[in-house]
Formats: C-alpha cells, structure tokens, sequence
C-alpha cells in the first residue's frame, strides 16, 4: 500500500470541511486517514454523530452551505454527490476557503453532453436536443442536465411530454462505474465497478442508483480504453483530485453517460478492496498535483457491495431502528450498515434509508447477501401515519 501512495510531503492539513447530499462515505475516509472533520449535508447521519463528528443538516439545500462554510476553521473544503449540479455555488464558496476538487468550470465543462459527444465521438451514445421525430417506443430517454444518481431520467414514451433538456438512445448493457484521481494533466485509474441501478428489492426508481459490487472484469482492450477516457478527462477539463464515470459495458463497447467530477458512491467499496485512501490520493492530487506512483488495479481475495434502501412510503424512524442500526454498524473501516438515519426522521417515500453492505467470494452471492441485509431494517420503523395518528 505505501509504496503506491504519493510519496512527497502531504500537506500540513488538520481539519477538512465536506459539504454535499451525504458526506458520510468521505468523512469516513477522512477520520481513517486522521484527518479532523466537519460536516454539512442532508442527513445529518446517527452514525456520524456517535464518532463526535460536528456534523450540520443542510435545511435549505444546497444554499446553506455557503454560510455554513464561512463559518468554519477548516484548512480545505471537498464536496461530495449532488453539488456538482450548482457549480455557480461551488466557486462562490471557492472564493472564501481553499477548495479541493473542481471549480465550476471545469464542472460545467466535464458535465456538458454536447462536449461528451465531441470529445469521444465513438463512446458516447446518440444524444439530441429535442425530441422532435423521435420514436416514443421506449427506445430514447429524457435526461436532466442536473441529475444525480439517476434522477432527473425517465423513458421518452410521449411526444406531447414536457421539453427535457436532452434527449439520448437508451443502450443495454451492464451498467459501470470507474474512478479516478487526477492532478489536472494526468489520471490513474484506482479502479471499476458495476452498479446495481432501479433494483426492485432497494424499492429504487428503475434509473435510481442503488449501489455497487466490485470485482467487474474487463478485457484489457477495455481497461485500457477506460484508463485513456479518463485521461483524455484530465487533461481536457483539467480534473482534479477523485472522480468518477459512469459507462455502459456493451460486450466489449463502451458507453460514456456521465462524468462525475467529485467523491464517488463506488469509492469506499474500492478503499477497502485495494487498502488505499482516497480522501489521501485526493488532497495530494489537489494540493501538491501528485498521483500515486501505480495502479491500484490488482484481483481482489474478496468480492465487496453495498445496497441503498429506500422507502416505498412516508415512515418515521424509531428508536429502536436507530439503535439496532448503530448496534451492527460495524465499523469505519469495515461498515456493515451506514447512512443510519437519527430517531424521529420522517423520510418522505422515495427517500433513501439507510446503506448495507456485504463480502462474498463472487458477484451473485454478494448481491443475494445484499438482497437478504436490506430487508432487516424495515422492522422497527412506524409509517408517519401510524406515528400521526
């Protein structure tokens, strides 16, 4: 592990603030790496609070984190899903504490369609601006320009519908993810996943992203074409620090659909699989420009995954749940459920619940473990009828 780690001085940093939908996974790995936190985002996590974590609950998302952050005593800021949508934002609070990842431009820029197309022509899917004569078979999706994890996606099924911002061929195939880290030049690949997307037994929306399992093997024509598309990433948007990218794996084509350019979900499933530390590669990415000196692709002894409930109604957390979940939580290192919501929350239907995860010797018994871990933490929890009524 150290020999792959950067080698030059990490810089003298204490305290990291994080801001995003849900900074758990990232203040994970910055508590691991000794790094002090604090943290503001939707949640507000009951696993977070019991570590001592000074963690905040966005109320008006995501303007509050403007506030909040210059309010902190931090070294840097990262920012995690969700607030690459707001890259106005982003720079704004660039401008009062020192950022570590990308400013809005280079948001902007790596989340355009329009510059996915013309920078990898042959791996980006037939995307339009209207839907003018498109077939309404189900054959073309709608997409948002400001979707995070499958929101802002449904199927083209009616002509008559509401304008989306763009318009792109649905392509099947086995959904993926890879992530790197880049210095804004250069990338290293740390490594690629497949994601588990609209799986009924999450109660997920069918493009909701619901989690991920490593161990996804690829050709090493394939592997070297994703390691040359985050590369050509880097060097053309001037990425920094962690970033991720979602694909489609069509026998031995690939399909770009998104560039994330901020923490990954897939990220702490490969931290404990190649024994690294991200937020590590990334403030050193971010602050000295340094990449790790290898790959950290190597097969793994073990097969990782994760799964998101979500809840198919409005339900209010008990005591009981909350404790249960903080009870076989397992630890930072190695979690066993995460995201544990605080007694009391009402959490609106569609609303994610909590995260479990799993370890098995291969792709199926990972995923029927996680299938079997996600219905455990429906007991305990009242509907908020019941608790109204």
């Amino acid at each position: 592990m150290a020999d792959r780690m950067p080698s030059s001085n990490v810089p003298p940093l204490r305290r990291l603030a994080i801001v995003g939908a849900s900074a758990r996974a990232a203040a994970y790995s910055a508590i691991r790496a000794g790094y002090e936190v604090v943290i503001c985002d939707l949640f507000a996590d009951a696993d977070l609070r019991v570590l001592g974590v000074e963690v905040s609950e966005a109320d008006d998302y995501p303007n509050d984190f403007l506030g909040w952050l210059v309010e902190q005593s931090c070294d840097g800021w990262l920012y995690t899903g969700g607030l690459e949508n707001f890259p106005a934002l982003v720079d704004r609070m660039a401008s009062c504490k020192k950022l570590l990842g990308n400013t809005g431009d280079q948001l902007s820029k790596a989340r355009s369609p329009t510059a996915l197309a013309k920078l990898f022509p042959k791996n980006f899917p037939p995307t339009l601006a209207t839907s003018r004569g498109l077939p309404t078979d189900g054959s073309w999706l709608a997409k948002s320009y400001c979707g995070a994890g499958g929101s802002g996606v449904r199927v083209h099924t009616d002509s008559g519908s509401t304008q989306a911002p763009f318009y792109q061929k649905r392509i099947d195939g086995k959904q993926s993810s890879a992530t790197f880290v880049a210095n804004g030049k250069q990338a290293t690949l740390l490594g690629v996943t497949e994601q588990l997307i609209g799986e009924p037994w999450t109660g997920a929306d069918e493009f909701q992203y619901c989690g991920s399992i490593t161990g996804l093997e690829l050709s090493s024509s394939t592997l070297q074409l994703v390691e040359r598309i985050g590369q050509t990433l880097a060097m053309e948007f001037g990425l920094q620090g962690i970033f991720g990218i979602d694909f489609i794996l069509e026998d031995e084509q690939i399909w770009l659909l998104e560039v994330n350019p901020r923490w990954p979900a897939s990220l702490e499933l490969l931290e404990q699989a190649g024994q690294f530390s991200g937020i590590a590669l990334h403030v050193a990415a971010c602050w000295e420009e340094e990449l790790p000196g290898e790959s950290f692709l190597f097969p793994s002894e073990e097969i990782l995954g994760k799964a998101i409930l979500f809840t198919p109604s409005d339900i209010c957390i008990s005591k009981k749940f909350t404790s249960d979940c903080l009870t076989n939580r397992g630890t930072i290192e190695v979690p066993q459920i995460a995201d544990i919501p605080n007694f009391g929350t009402i959490i609106p239907a569609g609303r994610p619940v909590c995260t479990v995860f799993a370890t098995g010797e291969n792709w199926a018994e990972v995923r029927g473990d996680l299938q079997g871990k996600i219905k455990r933490p429906f007991e305990g929890i009242s509907t908020a009828s019941q608790l109204n009524g």
